[in-house]
Formats: C-alpha cells, sequence, structure tokens
C-alpha cells in the first residue's frame, strides 16, 4: 500500500505542535520523532489523528523525551479496516523507542516508509580549514 505521508511544506515533518492543527480530522496512522534522532521514531500510533496529535503535544511525558525540544510528526490516512496492519508494520519496520505492550496479532500490511526531503539547508558542506601548517 503507498501512502501519501502529511510533510510540512518544506518537505519536513510538521513540528508536533503545529501538526495538530495543521492534520485534518481523519482516521489514519501516525509517527512522532524527535530531532535528535529523525530516523526512529519516538512512537507510532493509529486512531483519530488530529486527537492523538493535539494530546501528545500537551503531554509534558513526551516532550520529555525530546533531546533537542522539537518534536515532528507525520502522518497518512489509512481505512479503519487495515490500521492496525500498517502499524504493526511500521512498528516491525521502524522500532519506536516507546513501543505497546503488544503488537497485536493483526496481519502486516507493508507500506511505504516516510521520509523526509534533505535540502541544502539541512547539509551544509564542509569548509577548508583556514589554519595552515607550515613546515
Amino acid at each position: 500500500m503507498e501512502l501519501p505521508w502529511a510533510m510540512a511544506n518544506y518537505g519536513r515533518r510538521f513540528p508536533l505542535l503545529e501538526a495538530g492543527v495543521a492534520c485534518r480530522a481523519m482516521y489514519g496512522v501516525y509517527l512522532l520523532y524527535d530531532d535528535g534522532d529523525p530516523h526512529r521514531p519516538l512512537l507510532i500510533g493509529r486512531g483519530e489523528i488530529r486527537d492523538h496529535l493535539r494530546l501528545l503535544a500537551r503531554d509534558p511525558e513526551i516532550a520529555a523525551l525530546s533531546v533537542l525540544g522539537i518534536l515532528r510528526a507525520t502522518w497518512a490516512a489509512v481505512p479503519e479496516k487495515y490500521a492496525a496492519g500498517v502499524e504493526s508494520y511500521l512498528i516491525e519496520q521502524l522500532d519506536p523507542r516507546l513501543r505497546p505492550d503488544s503488537i497485536g496479532s493483526a496481519v502486516r500490511v507493508p507500506v511505504n516508509l516516510p521520509t523526509e526531503s534533505v535540502t541544502a539547508a539541512t547539509i551544509l558542506p564542509r569548509r577548508p580549514s583556514t589554519w595552515r601548517r607550515y613546515d
């Protein structure tokens, strides 16, 4: 299944505080990331996305998990009958830091993984050293 992952207009995941506002009311899956480790999500969940993101944005325990203080989110609409399988697949593939006690017995539904666009502002070229060695 190919999912259209929500990204901000600059190709990055939404800051969590903005995500609850930007997301329309829909059912699906969501992923929460810390900028300190953008490849491994903090958590993966499913349900009414806007409601979950708003609750997470106000949760002090979630905020305390952020290394750099910036939490980001992405999400995708998924029909409710497939959401548990998509969530199980994402948990298995991405190994979030916070895992549910049991993943459940839902049949895994493979999907494309969310990726961020890398811009020139994200990766800066290494500047040559101005120090000269004199022997």
